[in-house]
């Protein structure tokens, strides 16, 4: 710090006057000590061993004087000194509160006076070069904190990149559902958000739903790409990528919370469902959102053996499932919401990348335009 300087430190005499500053003053500077008795020898940067010898005589203990010198030189230590015949605990008391950290009684002479300030600039020292390695340390916290959320920020770029290079593989492979995985990422996430899902248990609903067939990867083509009925033999093989799709997912760490719906998609309320005859509350409820959205648009999107069918249509043939293959309270979320809030959706996938974080823009923007919610419910718990 720049100001005053001394080999000692400096030393503001301050209500101490007639022999006792006198005495004071040869005491210190024999101790090597500057001594000033002008507050505004110190300048605006005071330097950092800097004593202010404060006279407490008196039943006002200088409290009003403290004050203001804490302004001006608030990194100072104040040292009180009694000079003065009588009573001072009152005094001191007072000068204790207002901020001195120590006290020398001068009346029977100076001999404590140095001592007193020196250790009070070595506190002060000290203290600064706390506050300094304080400082240094927040410094950097903050900048190891800032690499470490741009290397966060690489690792889920990768994660994300690893996504959608897993989804276009899937649809590569079965054309005929192309851009299905997507769509239906997009209608379980929204209905997530209807029944209150916080944005980190939509990351991990959009992550299974995206891969909710990643299971198929090991169905052979004979099988998975068959345009006729499967045989009861095929059914079962193809029944069997829930279980590889939950082998693989559960294989990639920052997956597992997101198994849920590869795994159980295919799980009915009424327990009719497999791969394990779940019912009711069993199935994970990611698992019960995806399962309408994922009849949903399997109904609405055209094939090769069916045409697409309107909102209305579907809702009409999904209504009689509702208690058996859907969860009943799920299901009527479901069809409150409007018909052109799934087809900007359906939009919206179609044209967007497939990232998540896309894909909460696209939410903004609907909410945004005239789109008006439907009820928000508590949020479920996400369980396997």
């Amino acid at each position: 710090m720049g100001g005053l300087s001394h080999r000692s430190g400096t030393v503001l005499l301050c209500g101490v006057s007639g022999e006792a500053n006198e005495r004071c003053r040869q005491a210190l500077e024999r101790a090597r000590f500057q001594v000033i008795e002008e507050i505004a020898s110190i300048g605006d940067d005071p330097p950092s061993a800097l004593a202010i010898l404060l006279g407490v005589d008196g039943p006002n203990a200088c409290t009003q004087a403290i004050q203001e010198l804490r302004l001006r030189a608030p990194g100072a230590a104040l040292v009180g000194i009694i000079t003065q015949p009588g009573d001072a605990s009152e005094a001191l008391v007072q000068a204790f509160r207002a901020g001195i950290i120590d006290a020398v009684d001068a009346r029977g002479g100076v001999d404590d006076l140095v001592p007193s300030v020196k250790l009070a600039i070595e506190r002060r020292r000290l203290q600064i070069s706390e506050e300094r390695i304080s400082e240094a340390f927040t410094r950097e916290l903050g900048r190891r904190a800032r690499r470490l959320g741009e290397a966060v920020l690489r690792i889920e770029d990768a994660y994300e990149e690893t996504l959608a290079a897993l989804v276009a593989m899937l649809d590569l492979r079965e054309q005929a559902t192309a851009g299905h995985s997507i769509r239906v990422g997009y209608y379980t996430c929204y209905l997530a958000r209807e029944v209150g899902y916080t944005r980190r248990a939509l990351q991990d609903v959009y992550r299974g739903a995206v891969l909710h067939d990643i299971g198929k990867i090991a169905i052979p083509d004979a099988i998975l790409l068959k345009p006729g009925r499967l045989t009861d033999d095929e059914r079962e093989v193809m029944k069997t990528h829930t279980v590889i799709g939950r082998g693989f997912v559960e294989r990639v760490p920052h997956l597992h919370k997101a198994v849920v719906i590869p795994w159980c998609h295919h799980e009915r309320w009424d327990g009719q469902g497999y791969p394990r005859g779940l019912a009711g509350d069993e199935i994970p409820v990611p698992a019960r959102m995806f399962a309408l959205c994922d009849v949903y648009d399997a109904l609405r999107s055209e094939r090769c053996y069916k045409k697409a069918l309107t909102h209305a249509e579907s809702l009409a043939i999904m209504l009689p499932e509702r208690g058996a293959h859907f969860d009943p309270e799920l299901f009527d979320v479901f069809r409150q919401i409007p018909e052109s809030l799934w087809d900007a959706l359906h939009t919206a996938s179609m044209q967007a990348n497939n990232r998540f974080e896309t894909m909460l823009d696209v939410f903004a923007s609907l909410e945004s335009a005239t789109m008006v919610p439907t009820e928000v419910r508590p949020t479920e718990e996400i369980r396997l």
